[in-house]
C-alpha cells in the first residue's frame, strides 16, 4: 500500500495494544528462550471483550542477511531473549512512519490467546508496500482484534525490500528475490516454532495486501514454500498482477550497470560489483536505486521461482488449497493518490493517451488495438461531449488492468482443483478513508486500494488508536468491520468463513458466505449490506483474459503510432499532463506481458477444454 499516514503509525505501541501486565510469557523455540508480555484487551463496547493477550515482539527467524544473499536460518542463543519490543523496519525510503530503519530487520511478531491455547489455527499477515515499503513493526497490525475475536495466533512477518530485496545479477552471484525468500524464511520458522505457542502447524493461513497479497499467492507457485501453510487470503494482488512479476534480462543487466556507474563501481564483474555495492552506505544505495529502478517486482530466479507465474498455472503446478480472494471496487485510484494519475477531472484526450500508453506496451500499431480497448471502456452515453469527465473510467481501467482480472484469473485456475474458494468484492466507501486523515476528504476515492485493511484488523476497536488519529467509523462500519475480521478468522479456523469451526454448521442471512466455482463465479459484497452476487467483472476480465490476446495474435509486424483523439497535435490541456507519466509507468510494468501473451496464445490450442481458463 502506498502511505498511509504519518501520525497513524507514530502512536506508541502500547496505547495501540493495550497495557502490559507486568510478568510475561516465556516460551521456548527451537533457538533458546523468548520473554514476551501480557497485554489486557479491552473493548468493552461494540466487541464487549476483555481479554489478556500474550504478545511477543521482534522475535528473530534469520540471522542478520548479508545484502544481496539469501537468509540464514537463526543461531541458537543462550539466556533469555527480550521480545518485548518492535524491532527496526527493512531498509526503505526515509519516512517518520519508520524512523528507524536497518537492514538488520528479519523479525517477526506472535501475538497469543492468553492463557496458551491447544492446536490453535494460525493467521500470517505478509504486508503490501509494492515490495518498496511498509513493516511488520507497526501498531497499525496489532491483534487485538483478530486474536480476541478469533482465538487464532497472528504472526506479522518482516522482509526486505527494494533494491535490498529485488537486486539480481541475473546469475548465481545474485540472483534476486531476496525479500521473497526472507518470507521463506518466516514461513519456515513459523511452521517449526508455532507449536511451542500453542498454534496448529497444519492450519496456517498466509494472508496479505497488496505486494503481500502477490506475495501469497507467489508462495503457493513456489516449492520452497507450498509445505509450510495450509491456507490463504489475497486482497488486493496475484503474482498474475501486471505488476508484481516481471523476467527481463537484458532490461535487467542495463540497471545494473546504471546503478554500477552511480555507485562507482566496476560491473564487469559481477562478484566484484557486488562485493563493491555491499561496502556501500545503505541509504546512499537505495537512493541511487530509486532512480534508475522504478518499481520493484518478482523475478525469475530458477530457485525461489522456477518458471513464469503464468506458465506455472498453465502446467498446473501450483499448491491446490482453501482460497479466500478479491479486491476493492476502486482499486484504481491508488494511481492517483501517488500521482500517477491527475485528479478529476479528466478529459477524453487525457483517458485516451492513458490506454495508448498501454496498448503501445505491445509494440504493434496502437490505432488499431487503441480502439478496440476504447469500444471496451469508453462511456458512450458521453462520448459526444467534450467536456465530459473521463476520471472513473480510468479508474476502472486501471482497476481491471493491476488488479481485479489478475485476482479473477487465480480463482480461476484454483477452480479446477477440490479445494473450496471464495471471492469478495469490496464496495463500501468508507465515512473516513485511510489515506485522508487529517486531510480534506476527496470524495473521488471511493473504495479505494487498501480500504478494506482497517477492516480486516479492527482499527475502529482499538480505541487508543482512535483516539489519536481520529479513525471514526459508523456504528454500521463498525459492525462490519466485526463480521470481516469473523469471515477472515473462520476461514483460518474451518476452512470456509461462515463456520467458526469445521463441524459448526454454515451462517445465515448476512454471515453465509457463496463458494466460488466454475460455472457458478458467487462472490459476497463486503459492504454494510454484505449482499452476495455473481460474475462481478466477468466482461472485463473476459476482454482481458480471452479476447485481448487474439486481438494481439492477429496483429502485424510492431509499429509505432502516436495517438491523437482530435488529429491536430499533441498539446496537452489541462488535466492531461499527469497522464503522460503513465507510459513510463506502464514501460516498466507490463514489458513482460506481451512475451507472456504470445506463449498464452501458442499454448491455447493444445490445453484441454477442461481449463480452467478456456
Amino acid at each position: 500500500m502506498g502511505p498511509l499516514v504519518v501520525c497513524l503509525f507514530a502512536i506508541l505501541v502500547t496505547q495501540a495494544i493495550g497495557e502490559p501486565v507486568p510478568v510475561g510469557p516465556r516460551i521456548t523455540v527451537n533457538e533458546g528462550t523468548l520473554q514476551g508480555m501480557t497485554i489486557q484487551y479491552q473493548q468493552e463496547t461494540q466487541l464487549q471483550v476483555d481479554k489478556p493477550i500474550d504478545v511477543f515482539l521482534g522475535v528473530p527467524f534469520a540471522n542478520p542477511p548479508v545484502r544481496f544473499a539469501a537468509p540464514e536460518p537463526k543461531s541458537p542463543w543462550t539466556g533469555v531473549y527480550d521480545a518485548t519490543e518492535f524491532k527496526p523496519a527493512c531498509h526503505q525510503a526515509p519516512s517518520p512512519i519508520y524512523p528507524q530503519q536497518s537492514e538488520d530487520c528479519l523479525y517477526l511478531n506472535v501475538y497469543v490467546p492468553s492463557p496458551k491455547p491447544s492446536n490453535a489455527a494460525v493467521m500470517v499477515w505478509i504486508h503490501g508496500g509494492g515490495f518498496s515499503e511498509g513493516s511488520s513493526s507497526s501498531s497499525a497490525f496489532t491483534g487485538g482484534p483478530i486474536v480476541s475475536v478469533g482465538d487464532v495466533i497472528l504472526v506479522t512477518i518482516s522482509y526486505r525490500l527494494s533494491i535490498f530485496a529485488t537486486f539480481t545479477t541475473k546469475d548465481n552471484v545474485a540472483p534476486g528475490n531476496f525479500g521473497m525468500l526472507d518470507q521463506v524464511a518466516a514461513l519456515r520458522w513459523v511452521y517449526e516454532n508455532i507449536e511451542a505457542f500453542g498454534g496448529d502447524r497444519e492450519r496456517i493461513t498466509i494472508f496479505g495486501v497488496s505486494a503481500g497479497a502477490a506475495s501469497v499467492s507467489f508462495h503457493t507457485l513456489s516449492k520452497l514454500s507450498r509445505d509450510y501453510f495450509s491456507q490463504a487470503i489475497l486482497q488486493s494482488g496475484s503474482a498474475l498482477s501486471v505488476w508484481a512479476y516481471k523476467d527481463n534480462a537484458e532490461s535487467e543487466m542495463t540497471k545494473v550497470q546504471s546503478l554500477a556507474t552511480a555507485m562507482d563501481c566496476d560491473a564487469e564483474n559481477t562478484s566484484a560489483l557486488v562485493q563493491c555495492l555491499r561496502s556501500k552506505e545503505a541509504e546512499a544505495l537505495r537512493a541511487a536505486a530509486s532512480k534508475i529502478y522504478t518499481s520493484n517486482y518478482v523475478t525469475l530466479d530458477g530457485n525461489f521461482l522456477e518458471d513464469s507465474p503464468l506458465n506455472l498455472y498453465m502446467k498446473n503446478d501450483f499448491k491446490k488449497l482453501p482460497m479466500i480472494a478479491g479486491f476493492t471496487k476502486d482499486e484504481g485510484t491508488l494511481l492517483t493518490l501517488s500521482g500517477t494519475l491527475p485528479t478529476p477531472p479528466l478529459s477524453g484526450k487525457g483517458f485516451k493517451r492513458i490506454i495508448a500508453a498501454f496498448v503501445q506496451e505491445y509494440g504493434i500499431t496502437s490505432e488499431d488495438v487503441l480502439g478496440v480497448v476504447l469500444q471496451e471502456y469508453i462511456d458512450w452515453t458521453i462520448s459526444d461531449d467534450p467536456d465530459a469527465d473521463y476520471f472513473q473510467a480510468t479508474v476502472d481501467f486501471i482497476t481491471d488492468t493491476h488488479f481485479a482480472c489478475a485476482v479473477d484469473s487465480e480463482l480461476r485456475f484454483h477452480a479446477g482443483g477440490s479445494s473450496p474458494l471464495y471471492e469478495y468484492f469490496f464496495t463500501h466507501v468508507p465515512t473516513q478513508s485511510i489515506s485522508t486523515l487529517f486531510e480534506e476528504p476527496k470524495p473521488w476515492l471511493g473504495a479505494g486500494h487498501g480500504e478494506d485493511v482497517p477492516l480486516v484488523f479492527g482499527w475502529p476497536f482499538i480505541e487508543d488508536l482512535v483516539t489519536y488519529t481520529g479513525f471514526n467509523l459508523t456504528a454500521e462500519e463498525m459492525e462490519l468491520s466485526y463480521k470481516i475480521i469473523q469471515f477472515w478468522t473462520n476461514f483460518a479456523k474451518s476452512g470456509d468463513p461462515s463456520k467458526a469451526s469445521v463441524s459448526a454448521t454454515p451462517g445465515e442471512n448476512e454471515y453465509s458466505w457463496p463458494a466460488f466455482d466454475l460455472p457458478g463465479l458467487r462472490y459476497k459484497e463486503l459492504s454494510t449490506e454484505l449482499g452476495e452476487g455473481r460474475a462481478v467483472k466477468a466482461r472485463k476480465c473476459a476482454f482481458w483474459r480471452e479476447y485481448f490476446p487474439q486481438v494481439l495474435s492477429f496483429m502485424g509486424e510492431p509499429q509505432t503510432a502516436e495517438v491523437d483523439d482530435d488529429g491536430e497535435g499533441d498539446e496537452e490541456t489541462e488535466g492531461d499532463t499527469g497522464s503522460r507519466e503513465v507510459l513510463v509507468e506502464y514501460q516498466e510494468l507490463l514489458a513482460e506481458w506481451r512475451r507472456e501473451f504470445a506463449a498464452y496464445m501458442e499454448r491455447k490450442s493444445n490445453r484441454c477444454s477442461a481449463n480452467p481458463m478456456a
